[in-house]
């Protein structure tokens, strides 16, 4: 595990004719007025409270989104609309399979022109898209912050304090434990200490015995869709560290 700090700023979005706000967070507190729908997790508390609102049509196409996983088309939930803070614009709140609850607020704002998987939400239903930054990466369409320089942290700064002065946001950073990535693909990262014993079932790796070496010369076949280190019997073949009788070692490393 290790830690991840993202600075940024957390903007709330107060849904109309309802007590509810969807709170956000975003690196880029400088794009706002780009912002044209705000995105949910399928799993936000949320989205069941604005669904029931909208009808069964929408409850059966967010049970379809979450039924697909990852693999789910984004669904706009009915006629709800929330604010904009600082421009006032109403924007529609959809479910993005792309967006997890536990990362961040569970909620994202959607700027398509300066975000790639805002793009293909906005795209699969046909919302629009506001670019607020120029080439020479200068805001524009930002109100009184058009001109400043995007990305700088004296903009976000600035932007930051026009929120906390309307009562819709501040700047924060948070902090969360990430997991490091399992490999699949490669037999070069750091092997996984553990065996695979058909008595004992999964046995990790005696301390002596670390660490353990991957082979010289790894079997390699593309055609096959072998994992390398699966490929190899002699490097998989070993002792289980508790009974003694045989095992196999695991073949997924760690990609660090």
């Amino acid at each position: 595990l290790f830690r991840s700090r993202s600075r940024g700023a957390s903007v709330q979005f107060c849904i109309d004719e309802t007590a509810w706000c969807v709170e956000t967070f975003t690196t880029r507190p400088d794009t706002l007025y780009g912002v044209t729908f705000v995105a949910l997790a399928p799993e936000h508390p949320l989205v069941d409270r604005i669904a029931a609102r909208e009808g069964e049509h929408v409850q059966h196409a967010v049970s379809h989104l979450r039924a697909a996983g990852d693999e789910g088309t984004p669904v706009i939930l009915g006629g709800a609309r929330a604010t904009v803070p600082l421009t006032d614009a109403r924007v529609p709140i959809v479910v993005a399979p792309h967006v997890r609850f536990g990362y961040g607020t569970g909620a994202v704002m959607g700027v398509p022109a300066h975000d790639d998987r805002d793009a293909v939400v906005a795209k699969a239903l046909q919302l629009p898209s506001i670019s607020v930054v120029t080439d020479t990466g200068i805001l524009q369409n930002s109100g009184l912050f058009s001109g400043m320089k995007a990305g700088e942290w004296e903009t976000m700064q600035a932007v930051g304090r026009a929120l906390s002065d309307a009562g819709c946001g501040r700047l924060t950073s948070t902090l969360r434990l990430r997991d490091w990535l399992v490999s699949r693909q490669r037999f070069w990262g750091a092997p996984i200490p553990m065996v695979h014993c058909d008595s004992c079932g999964t046995v990790p790796v005696p301390r002596e015995e670390l660490p353990i070496r991957l082979p010289d010369h790894p079997k390699v076949d593309a055609h096959r869709g072998v994992l390398p280190l699966a490929a190899d019997p002699e490097w998989r073949a070993c002792s289980c560290p508790s009974c003694g009788g045989p095992a196999q070692r695991e073949t997924d490393t760690m990609d660090t």
